[in-house]
């Protein structure tokens, strides 16, 4: 699924989950998401919401406000709240 440039600026930013914090990133290559220190993982959009993570084979989907501003994502139960 292609997912516009737009849509794809509005993920990017540093999420966090409990101490775990992540971080959603575009270079290149693509758009990937990492943890602190760690070298990203590509994502791969399934919707203009969700994406999948091959090295976890994981699904995620990104919450929002009333408003439409990206709040955060769930995935495996847990749910990651955008820092910035």
């Amino acid at each position: 699924v292609e997912v516009s440039e737009d849509q794809v600026m509005k993920y990017l930013g540093k999420y966090q989950v409990g101490p775990r914090k992540f971080e959603i990133v575009a270079d290149a290559t693509g758009v990937g998401i990492k943890s602190e220190g760690e070298t990203p993982w590509t994502i791969y959009f399934i919707s203009d919401t969700e994406f999948f993570v091959k090295e976890t084979r994981g699904i995620v989907k990104f919450t929002f406000s009333p408003d439409g501003k990206v709040t955060g994502f769930t995935t495996n139960g847990m749910t990651a709240k955008k820092m910035e």
